[in-house]
């Protein structure tokens, strides 16, 4: 096998939550512990694709995050999140406070639920 195929092959085998070699992304037990928070808040400073964003989205939370590519690729202001200027801690501590006070603007702002991927390789090991 090419080597990258190879390091795949042995990363799935090494994290697969099944004995059919499913791999859930991402897993059961971190999935639960996003559900069982009211809401995913991420202040960064700089960002690629922030997976930790899509996964809280994944797990149907409303997400506050910095205003800085990597996580406005993924969040659009007030429609599936909130985007706050980065070192506007005053915006997210006021922001945070208001969706944990309000239930209903919370259910709003979580306008996205995506789905939890799944790779179940065709490989058998």
């Amino acid at each position: 096998l090419e080597p990258e195929v190879a390091r795949h092959i042995k990363f799935v085998t090494k994290y697969s939550t099944s004995s059919d070699n499913t791999f859930n992304f991402p897993n059961s037990s971190l999935m639960g512990l996003y559900k069982a928070a009211d809401l995913f808040v991420y202040p960064t400073i700089i960002e690629g694709l922030a997976n930790v964003t899509l996964e809280a989205m994944a797990a149907g939370l409303p997400v506050i995050t910095s205003d800085v590519p990597g996580c406005s690729d993924i969040v659009t202001n007030n429609k599936n999140g909130i985007l706050i200027d980065v070192g506007n801690i005053r915006k997210f501590a006021a922001e945070t406070n208001e969706l944990l006070q309000n239930k209903e603007k919370r259910k709003k702002v979580y306008f996205l639920k995506l789905p939890v991927l799944q790779y179940r390789p065709n490989l058998k090991l």
